[in-house]
């Protein structure tokens, strides 16, 4: 099989899982040697090393590459300054000159090329150069809108040999202004649907939860509106908690702090709705967010903001609410008709990591082709 690089935004050290973690796991099962790199750790990044995820990222750094059970390594380079703080070219210096060659970061032969690279972090497109892979695809997840990602994402595109978003609208966004055409794909985001659905319930199952991250693109309003509408059911809020969350929040709202991946399957079936309470920041629009099909699979009815990508599917127990409207009809019609969710948890596992690996290898076998 396949010699494969994964560049990721997100190094699998932390609370979150995305999908270049699955995709690492379920290429390696299949007989591919897979590697995984993630956004690089800086000085300045030392700054806030009492963060559980800054210490984790930093052994991760310093050991590099540590192999994991699935046989996938494992990768943090150590960089001197930001990427995402930087030029297009200023970046690819940077990365040329790590603070700890990339031979020994990677434990490659620096004369070896990977068979593919697959990005869906364009501030590592410096990979390109770096590792020389014989095709390259890009997986991007989100619009960019900062200018120096956005200059990066178009110097990976013009040397992709294949484009595969999470969403329609991520791939026109993408797509938009191409140097040239590229073979391309939609390929939604899935779900690790033994893991979410076959967990033993504690109890009776009550109230809502989230689980992410906590910045720009959750609704906070929505989440205070829900609440006091609700006042006899918990929200239960796991991710980071920001220092600027807003204030007056009801009691009802339960902050949880960040929640280990291998408890969240837990934290779902303790309850009967997952949130989905998107912002109106642009970013959102194109979203493919994994927790819909994690909430699907665990059982739950789910409550969420109406976007282009949301409303395209069908998903079984799936009350949507329009953006900046009232999310009230949605929750009580929700709360009113949860009885397990079992159409949900079947439709979610047509969306399992397996069969969007098998698509995804098929797609890059015929751009290979």
């Amino acid at each position: 099989m396949w010699d494969v690089v994964f560049a990721s935004h997100t190094a699998q050290t932390g609370v979150f899982r995305v999908g270049s973690h699955h995709y690492s796991r379920e290429f390696a099962r299949s007989g591919c040697e897979v590697t995984h790199v993630s956004t690089g750790l800086t000085p300045l990044h030392l700054s806030k090393i009492r963060t559980p995820d800054v210490r984790s990222r930093l052994r991760l750094a310093l050991k590099s590459p540590i192999v994991d059970e699935h046989g996938v390594k494992h990768v943090v380079p150590l960089l001197i300054f930001p990427t995402g703080r930087l030029s297009y070219s200023a970046a690819n210096a940077v990365m040329r000159v790590p603070m700890r060659s990339w031979s020994a970061t990677m434990d490659r032969d620096p004369k070896k090329s990977p068979d593919l690279l697959i990005i869906d972090q364009p501030l590592l497109g410096g990979l390109i150069e770096i590792l020389r892979p014989k095709r390259v695809i890009y997986r991007p997840t989100d619009a960019h809108y900062d200018p120096r990602t956005r200059e990066a994402e178009r110097r990976v595109v013009a040397l992709a040999d294949g484009v595969v978003a999470t969403s329609r609208s991520v791939l026109d966004d993408v797509l938009a202004g191409a140097p040239r055409v590229v073979p391309t794909a939609v390929l939604e985001n899935g779900v690790e649907f033994e893991r979410f659905s076959e967990v033993s319930e504690s109890g009776p199952r009550s109230g809502a939860v989230y689980v992410g991250a906590l910045d720009k693109r959750f609704d906070w309003r929505a989440l205070k509106t829900l609440a006091n509408a609700f006042p006899n059911e918990s929200f239960k809020i796991a991710g980071p908690v920001p220092t600027s969350k807003p204030i007056g929040l009801p009691s009802n709202v339960i902050f949880l702090g960040p929640v280990s991946y291998s408890d969240i399957p837990k934290l779902l079936n303790s309850a009967k709705i997952g949130l989905l309470p998107m912002s109106t920041d642009p970013s959102n629009d194109g979203r493919s967010p994994m927790k819909y099909y994690e909430y699907l699979a665990a059982g739950l009815n789910i409550v969420a903001t109406s976007t282009e990508t949301l409303s395209e599917r069908t998903g079984p127990g799936v009350h949507l609410y329009e953006p900046v409207g009232d999310p009230v009809p949605a929750m009580a019609a929700a709360l009113a008709s949860y009885d397990g969710n079992s159409l949900g948890k079947a439709y979610a596992g047509d969306f399992s990591w397996s069969k969007r690996s098998q698509r995804l290898m098929k797609f890059i076998q015929e751009t290979g082709d």
